[in-house]
């Protein structure tokens, strides 16, 4: 009898679980759907790292600009432009820039997929409720598919517009980096030029070419 319980129980909470997941990836998919209906984004966007082993904590702002697969991407002490087959990476302080090309994400969170990486090599693993600064939001846990310097991805979803406002990502060293997106401008008047990096307008700056 008690095992008997014990079975219907188990069986419960994998139902529970499985349909927490369905909710989930459904919600997913709306966000990305609405993420997708834009041609570009502009982002402010402030972020916080914890390093496990001193306990320090680094903060800082940011802008992004996102058009497709290309993106500008501004922080403190640096600015990197990618037309989605060349990157500049201008380090202010050195006045250098740093030129690479562009390579596969292999499932990495980049600049151009901050909004839609959970669409590659990750699942979805629970779904709940809560308020972030009076803002009602759904939490979905997310876990990598194969072994990766992530441990776990936590996205914070505004209930009502469908958007991501936070996104908090546990490495596995015990490390924790969190991006507070704390501002969206949808459709900004962006331009091919605003993901080039203008030498012209730095003509004392150090280009070191790495492709």
């Amino acid at each position: 009898m008690t095992k008997n319980i014990l079975i219907i129980l188990l069986s419960g909470l994998t139902i529970f679980a499985c349909a927490q997941n369905k909710n989930a990836e459904q919600l997913l998919e709306e966000v990305n759907n609405n993420i997708q209906s834009y041609d570009a984004l502009s982002i402010d966007f402030s972020y916080s790292i914890e390093f496990p082993d001193d306990g320090s904590r680094e903060n800082g702002q940011g802008k992004l600009d996102v058009s497709g697969d290309k993106y500008r991407l501004k922080i403190i002490g640096q600015h990197v432009y990618s037309n989605g087959k060349t990157m500049w990476t201008y380090i202010t302080d050195a006045e250098e820039v740093q030129i690479n090309s562009v390579t596969e994400d292999n499932g990495m969170i980049t600049p151009t997929n901050l909004l839609t990486f959970y669409k590659k090599k990750y699942k979805a693993r629970s779904l709940k409720e809560e308020i972030m600064n009076d803002t009602p939001v759904y939490v979905v846990e997310l876990k990598p598919e194969e072994d990766k310097n992530i441990s776990k991805v936590n996205l914070y979803i505004d209930k009502d517009q469908k958007l991501i406002r936070k996104l908090t990502l546990h490495d596995q060293n015990g490390g924790t980096t969190t991006y507070t997106l704390d501002e969206y401008e949808m459709n900004p008047p962006l331009t091919e030029k605003d993901f080039i990096f203008n030498t012209e307008q730095h003509p004392d700056v150090e280009i070191i070419d790495m492709r």
